[in-house]
């Protein structure tokens, strides 16, 4: 048999397409399925000797090739027929390109209902992150349709049913989403946390399914409770690490908020789409959805009266979500323009006492953290006025850090990519007081978000020349080291 006869062709040929090398797609599959999953050679062995990957293993890579050429890659011509399809692994969007009607929302929420796994337990399915118009698609759609809308949701139920929701029954939901919310607010995203909202989006969907409401007014509560369910879901499942999941349930919130006719928890899904892509690194999505919730919010604000208007809260956070996509992308003009805007719009009179429920933690202080994160992105891309970006950043920080309103996850992430920051800038003096700042509240928080940028801190440190470590240096490397062992990154 000739080299050529045992190398993966198909294989070689998009690679090279991609311009990755096997070490390339091996990162590409760590970053998905987790640190140290494959090796490169296990990689170059699929290449070189046309060894068929272990199982879902096929499958991730076709979904990583067809995702980052924005086309399918078939299964069957990658592997020769001689792979298996994952059943349970599948594409953030598969099976959710539907009509934005109450049919297609039914649908939705048919399709979490028929994959729970338990009372308590999550969805069987593994959801792989899309990018590109796989997801921004979507995005786009809710905004096309925002002047469009069939029957309520109410009309698809019938007096067969066998329980009747009434408006108190949906003000106790509201209050179990809204400790939730202070839940996920406090801890993060970790397994147990995702789980309990998972339980709770399942239950309410049931009652969505199977009940019948007093009124349509109730149904469509009912269903905007549901999207803010699915959006705190997509939140937590983010900060865990799992960004298919939290695509899948941004997709199903935006469908939920259409049919119900909520405007304002529509924009607040499309800023959080462009904030998850921005944390995830892919910044042209970001900046595409950005524009997305900036687009939604000023076309409902011109179409309506003030009384259903979008609120200044809102439209603040939509600026911000903007302002931190520009600066990803090191667009400093662009960054700086949306911050003005943001601040502008949450000063404006009655903006904080107009803020919907889901948004009453977006206050000056929760903004200002917000702008000085992007603000520490944009120093590390561009030159442009960097130290006086990282100044102004640490001030705001350590403001922050004194303001008994922010919560300590909050102020644990913070801190560390400010001492990362600094670290980058050279400036240990001010790094290492920041990083035990955010060790000290590492114990109360359990989001895995959180937890791996103190684990990035410390590889800044391994990385630091011997000449760079003083004893203070030297020290906060021994904690860091001794408090991962305690709290290891989760997969």
């Amino acid at each position: 048999m000739t080299a050529d006869q045992q190398r993966n062709t198909v294989l070689a040929t998009l690679l090279t397409e991609l311009t990755w090398s096997p070490s390339q797609l091996a990162d590409a599959i760590n970053g998905l399925l987790g640190p140290g999953y494959v090796a490169r050679n296990t990689v170059a062995d699929w290449l070189n000797l046309d060894r068929l990957p272990r199982h879902p293993l096929p499958t991730v890579v076709a979904h990583l090739i067809s995702d980052t050429l924005d086309r399918d890659v078939c299964l069957d011509r990658l592997w020769s027929g001689r792979a298996q399809p994952a059943e349970f692994w599948v594409p953030a969007d598969a099976g959710m390109t539907l009509p934005w009607t109450a049919t297609g929302t039914v649908e939705v929420l048919d399709d979490w209902l028929g994959h729970t796994g338990g009372s308590i337990g999550m969805d069987r399915r593994i959801f792989l992150a899309v990018s590109g118009t796989a997801l921004t698609a979507p995005a786009w759609g809710y905004v096309d349709h925002l002047g469009t809308r069939d029957d309520s949701f109410a009309a698809l139920a019938d007096d067969r049913r066998s329980i009747t929701i009434t408006p108190t029954m949906v003000d106790s939901v509201a209050a179990t989403t809204a400790g939730l919310r202070r839940l996920v607010n406090l801890e993060g995203g970790n397994p147990d946390n995702l789980r309990f909202v998972h339980h709770h989006l399942t239950w309410v969907a049931k009652l969505l399914r199977q009940a019948r409401f007093t009124t349509h007014a109730v149904a469509n509560r009912l269903l905007s409770e549901w999207a803010q369910l699915a959006q705190l879901g997509a939140w937590t499942a983010m900060d865990a690490g799992q960004h298919g999941l939290s695509q899948r349930y941004l997709i199903s919130a935006l469908h939920a908020a259409h049919t119900a006719g909520d405007r304002c928890i529509g924009t607040y899904l499309l800023a959080d789409m462009s904030q998850c892509r921005v944390i995830q690194g892919h910044l042209a999505d970001g900046v595409d959805l950005g524009r997305a919730a900036r687009d939604a919010a000023e076309l409902v604000n011109a179409a309506y009266e003030v009384s259903r208007s979008t609120p200044a809260a809102l439209r603040a956070l939509t600026a911000s979500a903007f302002a931190k996509a520009h600066a990803a992308v090191g667009d400093a003009r662009g960054f700086h323009t949306a911050a003005d805007e943001a601040r502008a719009l949450l000063g404006s009179p009655g903006a904080l006492d107009t803020r919907p429920p889901y948004l009453t933690w977006f206050d000056f202080g929760g903004l200002e953290m917000g702008l000085a994160e992007s603000a520490l992105l944009l120093s590390g891309v561009s030159s442009r006025g960097c130290r006086t970006l990282l100044d102004d950043a640490t001030t705001t920080f350590e403001r922050s850090i004194a303001d008994p309103a922010r919560t300590p996850r909050s102020i644990m992430f913070g801190a560390a990519w400010l001492s990362r920051a600094h670290l980058a800038a050279d400036d240990l003096d001010r790094a290492v007081p920041a990083a035990h700042v955010a060790l000290n509240r590492s114990s109360a928080v359990r989001s895995r978000r959180n937890t791996l940028v103190l684990h990035q801190l410390e590889t800044d440190l391994t990385t630091l020349p011997p000449h760079r470590r003083p004893a203070p240096i030297r020290s906060l490397h021994d904690q860091l080291r001794a408090n991962h062992a305690i709290c290891p990154p989760q997969p």
